[in-house]
């Protein structure tokens, strides 16, 4: 019997993750966490569209 595909996805991604803990330091994770400035407040997106009449859409789309 053919391997599912999610399990194939979750094994991939435990190897990649296994990969990135043995190449990369706690203290360079956290510099590079602390100089990420791409976080977006959804909530207040959220409701700012909602005074504004329009539509807000929060979607993830995914490819096997």
């Amino acid at each position: 019997m053919s391997e599912n595909i999610l399990n194939k996805i979750i094994k991939k991604k435990i190897e990649r993750i296994d990969f990135l803990k043995k190449s990369t330091s706690l203290s360079s994770l956290t510099e590079i966490i602390d100089k990420n400035n791409s976080y977006i407040n959804f909530k207040d997106k959220i409701q700012n569209n909602i005074t504004r009449d329009k539509i807000s859409i929060i979607a993830e789309i995914k490819k096997a």
